[in-house]
């Protein structure tokens, strides 16, 4: 348990932490779970920096509401991780469009319709 929310299994893993596929039992909610492992990562002065930032994240986002901005539900602080628990959105695997073979080029098509 993160907060409200019951991890179920591993999404995925970026460069400072992992997202997990959880759920909200008392709400019966899907919800992702995006953790930093705060202790493993930062020491001192950085990890009170990067902690701020991460819940500032998580404030912001649940300011806006607009359908191309993740709902948040809740976010807290647990066993040295920190957590932003939200809406989960079934889709694609993103990563090949991370590829650069299928980036778009805003700059130079942007530069060929002037």
């Amino acid at each position: 348990m993160l907060g409200r929310s019951q991890v179920q299994k591993e999404l995925g893993k970026g460069a400072m932490g992992i997202v997990y596929l959880g759920s909200d039992p008392k709400i019966n909610r899907t919800v992702a779970i995006k953790t930093m492992a705060l202790s493993q990562e930062f020491e001192g002065d950085e990890m009170d920096d990067v902690k701020e930032r991460f819940f500032r994240e998580a404030e912001n986002a649940d300011r806006l509401n607009h359908p191309h901005i993740v709902t948040i539900y809740d976010a807290g602080e647990e066993y040295d991780l920190a957590y932003i628990a939200m809406a989960f959105l079934k889709g694609a695997d993103l990563a090949p469009a991370t590829k650069k073979e299928a980036l778009l080029l805003f700059g130079q098509s942007h530069r060929n319709h002037a």
